[in-house]
């Protein structure tokens, strides 16, 4: 339990790091709306006064839900979204399954504890020329050292090939994998791959920050790049997935399970038999 708790803790100070720009922002906003409402009251401007009043709670809250956020998120005591998929998912512990990677590593090492004598696909589709975030890149550097694990192989992959064969494996974990990606055709591309190495019946394991009512008062302006839940399914089922299952995580993430049907699926609703009652 201890061991768990540092690693969440360790997590957290990762993404406060990470992403201190965004905090800076909110910290420096703090300290000009205090410089401001000083220099006002010197000067006996009251209007400047609650204007600075006004800026200051404003930016003070963006701070506190901001960091609130991110320790639901990835504090010892959080909400765990990679935990969340791994429940959705109900893998086999000796089957075959993917993870889409951005060189983060996180996700899969945590797949691979699930498995006993199964198999686990990392596929690294990183490439500097789309993601392009600087929250990415420095969130790579502290990617955990990649480990010699027979249960494990590790691909570097373009996303319109991966490396695997059609109808290959039971599932695929895409943890916050797409909103890294700015075009909505590469977005498109990765999902049919993706629908391509799964087998019939087999589960997608999605997880995004979305635009929520919670996000809205957490994130403030980092919300802009975010995209709706309607957005996320109406893509899925554009390329042939069926929504099954979401888990909406206090309105900051969601993870969803949604499956590739069975090509015999739509055979059996052709017939449109009446249906039995049993006896």
């Amino acid at each position: 339990m201890k061991q768990a708790t540092t690693q969440s803790t360790s997590r957290l100070s990762q993404h406060l790091m990470i992403h201190w720009t965004a905090y800076a922002w909110r910290y420096g906003g703090i300290v000009m709306a205090l410089l401001l409402a000083g220099m006002s009251l010197w000067r006996n401007w009251l209007g400047l006064v609650f204007l600075a009043t006004a800026l200051l709670l404003f930016v003070t809250y963006a701070l506190i839900a901001g960091i609130w956020g991110a320790q639901r998120l990835y504090g010892a005591t959080g909400l765990h979204p990679n935990k969340t998929l791994l429940m959705l998912s109900q893998i086999n512990a000796n089957g075959a399954v993917a993870c889409i990677d951005l060189g983060l590593k996180q996700q899969a090492l945590a797949i691979a504890a699930q498995l006993v004598s199964g198999k686990l696909y990392v596929l690294d589709i990183y490439n500097p020329q789309w993601n392009t975030g600087k929250s990415l890149q420095r969130a790579r550097g502290y990617a955990p050292i990649t480990v010699t694990d027979p249960r494990i192989t590790w691909y570097d992959s373009p996303l319109n090939l991966l490396p695997l064969p059609n109808n290959s494996v039971t599932a695929v974990f895409l943890p916050q994998i797409l909103s890294e990606f700015n075009q909505h055709g590469d977005r498109e591309t990765l999902l049919r791959e993706i629908r391509r190495i799964l087998k019939p019946n087999g589960r997608l394991l999605f997880s995004e920050r979305m635009t929520t009512h919670t996000n809205w008062l957490t994130l403030a302006p980092g919300i802009t790049r975010m995209q709706s839940a309607d957005y996320w399914q109406a893509l899925l089922e554009k390329v042939g997935f069926e929504m099954r299952r979401e888990e909406d995580l206090q309105g900051l993430i969601s993870c969803w399970r949604a499956d590739k049907p069975s090509p015999y699926a739509g055979r059996q609703l052709a017939f449109d038999l009446p249906l039995l009652p049993y006896e």
